[in-house]
């Protein structure tokens, strides 16, 4: 009889261990259930994040290269900060978009903010004013640094489409006597 009893009480410790087991087996299940869960809302999450993260820099690339218009016909950009590759294609693209709507015929650039210390941005100002001057319109640039002036001249990127004043004010007046006083 005590062996009976014996296997009894094993058994019963075994059915207990057993239950404890599958209790065990099953909140683990829905904790790997509700961490997949979370690993969805994630991942969900950081798909918006990025796609807010792209709308942001786009918004943030409009609004550090505005495109002023100043006078009927006359456009003003002043940059300030680094202008890079892909900053340069997209201050080119929009001027020159604007430049076609607005039916420009001057373009004002003022570099005053902008630190032109390497070869391809002094290339990137050329660039815009050259792609302003194939539209029809006259880039001034204002406000170029000393070092932009001499690395432009060495590089030989001065140009006839190309022309330079030593601030927007200076601009601005060249402007007034480049249009005739009808208009």
């Amino acid at each position: 009889m005590p062996a009976i009893r014996f296997i009894r009480q094993k058994n019963d410790e075994l059915d207990r261990l057993t239950a404890e087991l599958e209790q065990a087996r099953a909140a683990e299940a829905e904790r790997a259930r509700a961490l997949e869960l979370g690993n969805e809302k994630l991942r969900r999450s950081e798909q918006e994040n990025l796609g807010l993260i792209v709308r942001l820099r786009d918004l943030v690339a409009q609004l550090s290269t505005p495109i002023l218009r100043v006078w009927p016909g006359v456009l003003a950009l002043p940059l300030v900060g680094a202008v890079d590759e892909e900053r340069a294609a997209a201050i080119t693209s929009r001027t020159l978009e604007e430049v076609a709507a607005a039916r420009a015929r001057f373009v004002i650039l003022d570099v005053t903010g902008v630190t032109i210390g390497d070869d391809r941005t002094a290339a990137h100002v050329v660039a815009l004013a050259r792609a302003t001057r194939l539209l029809g319109a006259r880039c001034i640039v204002c406000g170029l640094q000393p070092a932009a002036a001499g690395a432009m001249v060495t590089l030989g990127l001065e140009s006839a489409a190309l022309s330079a004043t030593r601030d927007l004010s200076a601009a601005l007046a060249e402007i007034l006597r480049a249009v005739p006083r009808s208009q």
